[in-house]
C-alpha cells in the first residue's frame, strides 16, 4: 500500500450538481445500518429490504457504491469492500494506515466518491499531542492513501459529497449543520442549519438527497441551503448511516436470493 501527501489544484470547475428540481424523484439505492446490515431501497415505495451483512461492522458510518455489486464502507477503524452478490468482504485500508502516533487512536468518518475515482474521507487522530482532523483520499485502483496537505481546519464530517473538484459538502457530525468546504484547506465557504441531522448524501442526476438521523429522506438545494422533506424509509427500524446509488438489478436479485437461501437454512 502506498502513502503520500497531495494538494489539490486551486482551479475550480463547473459544479456537477445543479439545484435540486422540484420534481426530484428518488431512485433505487443501497442503505447501511450502523451495525453493517445492507438494504436495498425501493425508490418508489421507500421500502428497505435486507440484502447483506458486513463482518465486524458495528461502527459503520458510511457507504459508497463502487460498481459491479461492490460497496466501499467506512467502519470507523477501517474501510472495506463488500460484494453484495457474493456476500464477501475485503479490507481496503485501516485508519492507522492514514495517520497514527504512539498511544494514539486513529479513526475515520464519511466517504465520498470523487470525479477522479478517489474516495474522500475525514481522518481523525486522538493522541497525547492533541486531536487531529485532516482530509484524506484513497484510490481503489492504485491503493494510494493521501493525507491532504493544508486541511487541519477540516471539521469532523460524518459524510461528504463532491459538488465539483475542490468544492465539497460536509455534514458536521452530531449536528444539523451542512457546510460547503474546500477540501484543500478544510475551510467552509458557507454553512446551513437544516433542522435535521444529516447522515449521508446521495445524488441522482441533478437531484441531491440526504438521509437524516430519523431515517427520513430530504431533497437538498446546496445553492440556497434549503431542504424539503421527501419521505420516511419503511421496512426497518435500524439506525441507518449510509445511502448510495444502486447496483444493477441483476446484482440486487442475486443478493436477495442469497438472503432468502440463508434464512431457509437457519
Amino acid at each position: 500500500m502506498k502513502f503520500s501527501s497531495i494538494a489539490y489544484p486551486a482551479t475550480l470547475f463547473i459544479a456537477l450538481v445543479a439545484a435540486t428540481p422540484a420534481s426530484a424523484q428518488m431512485q433505487d439505492a443501497f442503505l447501511a445500518s450502523d451495525r453493517g446490515v445492507i438494504y436495498h431501497l425501493d425508490g418508489e415505495t421507500l421500502v428497505a429490504t435486507e440484502v447483506g451483512q458486513m463482518e465486524d461492522a458495528g461502527s459503520t458510518n458510511d457507504i459508497v457504491y463502487l460498481g459491479n455489486g461492490r460497496i466501499a464502507a467506512n467502519l470507523l477503524f477501517a474501510a472495506v469492500s463488500y460484494d453484495v452478490t457474493t456476500n464477501t468482504q475485503t479490507t481496503l485500508f485501516t485508519a492507522q494506515d492514514v495517520q497514527s502516533e504512539p498511544s494514539g487512536i486513529s479513526l475515520m468518518s464519511g466517504l465520498a466518491l470523487q470525479s477522479n475515482g478517489d474516495l474522500y474521507f475525514t481522518s481523525v487522530l486522538h493522541s497525547p499531542s492533541g486531536l487531529h482532523h485532516a482530509g484524506a483520499t484513497y484510490n481503489p485502483v492504485s491503493e494510494d492513501i493521501n493525507l491532504v496537505e493544508g486541511s487541519p481546519n477540516i471539521h469532523l464530517y460524518i459524510d461528504h459529497h463532491e459538488l465539483s473538484p475542490g468544492r465539497m459538502l460536509g455534514a458536521v457530525s452530531g449536528s444539523d449543520v451542512v457546510e460547503v468546504f474546500d477540501p484543500l484547506t478544510g475551510i467552509a465557504e458557507s454553512s446551513y442549519n437544516l433542522g435535521a441531522e444529516v447522515r449521508s448524501f446521495v445524488q441522482f442526476g441533478d437531484a441531491l438527497f440526504f438521509l437524516s438521523s430519523d431515517n427520513q429522506l430530504f431533497t437538498f438545494d446546496h445553492h440556497t441551503g434549503t431542504a424539503e422533506f421527501y419521505g420516511d424509509i419503511q421496512g426497518t427500524n435500524a439506525t441507518l448511516f449510509g445511502i448510495t446509488v444502486p447496483a444493477p438489478s441483476s446484482a440486487i436479485g442475486v443478493a436477495l436470493a442469497g438472503i432468502l437461501c440463508t434464512r431457509r437454512r437457519r
